[in-house]
């Protein structure tokens, strides 16, 4: 045994020092990219790891040109994509299905593309966006209610299982730039702190990009904000506000040259913090408008709907 140890590591060693008697400049130009891998989707997530397709022989000598694996890509032309969740409001709200807010820009939207009229809502905020990131019912997902009701039953733990892979992760694995931008609220309120684990915040769950807040509310005038792990310094603008912050990091970020896919998930109207002097700057018809928004329905069962107007006008 000894003799062949020997044997073995003398001739590693010959092979070693026969590497500086190539020219300068051989081995890279044997070197050829591996074929990228196949633009389109697989039946299953994760694709199989890369193994070298050549021939390994004795030495390099002997050996096909090394490969390396190359990173997926989008298929050229991949649209980018864009996915908005407003909190607690039915699409019949607006204007463009027939609701009393007016809504110029969806209308313009709808206008250019398709309308879509047999969403079905789960009532809550958690649900529904566990529905809409994973495409089944939101039991599947885990989330029968939100996650500070969370119980240790099937179907309502508030744990994605990862047999539910989400719209991020799916594109990200196939070559989409990912980012959540704005609420995230299906991560367990038992894994929120700046310790983790990390692996069901939103960067964990296939969004390479994460800025928002985690939880089911937040302070609009003063959040307590991350960018992915990182805590977010807090505003020091007096004219600041969350709706307007998520808006501008969500179109700072479209200009990637990779195909991009955006998750919007907006606070408002789940708890809208408006200041007086905002609203009495507004026009009669904005200012009834918003005056029937906010007295018109009910957020909490029992709460009376004048007492929620209250808290909303901050």
């Amino acid at each position: 045994m000894k003799i062949r140890f020997t044997k073995l590591k003398v001739a590693l060693t010959l092979a070693v020092l026969a590497a500086p008697m190539l020219p300068a400049g051989s081995m890279c130009a044997a070197e050829t990219p591996a074929p990228t891998p196949s633009p389109g989707t697989p039946n299953v997530l994760p694709r199989p790891d890369f193994h070298f397709p050549g021939n390994v022989g004795r030495t390099y000598l002997d050996s096909d040109p090394p490969q390396f694996p190359q990173p997926v890509q989008a298929p050229k032309g991949a649209p980018n994509v864009l996915l908005i969740l407003l909190d607690d409001a039915g699409f019949g709200q607006f204007s463009t299905f027939g609701g009393g807010v007016p809504s110029p820009t969806i209308d313009r939207l709808a206008a250019e593309g398709l309308r879509f009229n047999r969403f079905h809502t789960t009532a809550l905020c958690s649900p529904t966006r566990a529905a809409l990131i994973t495409g089944r019912n939101h039991h599947s997902a885990a989330f029968a209610g939100i996650t500070e009701v969370a119980t240790g039953y099937d179907g309502y733990t508030a744990i994605l299982p990862r047999s539910c892979g989400t719209i991020g992760e799916v594109l990200r694995q196939n070559g989409y730039m990912t980012a959540w931008i704005g609420k995230n609220h299906n991560t367990p309120t038992w894994e929120l702190s700046a310790v983790g684990p990390f692996d069901r915040w939103a960067n964990g769950l296939g969004f390479d990009y994460f800025y928002g807040f985690n939880g089911g509310d937040m302070n609009q005038f003063q959040p307590v904000l991350y960018e992915n792990h990182n805590l977010v310094p807090a505003p020091t603008d007096p004219n600041y506000h969350l709706s307007a912050d998520v808006a501008d990091h969500g179109t700072s970020r479209v200009s990637h040259p990779i195909a991009r896919f955006f998750f919007m998930s907006h606070l408002p109207p789940h708890m809208l913090h408006i200041r007086f002097r905002r609203i009495g700057s507004q026009s009669s018809r904005a200012s009834s408008t918003w005056a029937g928004i906010s007295t018109g329905r009910k957020h909490w069962p029992g709460k009376r709907s004048w007492e929620w107007s209250l808290q909303i006008r901050y």
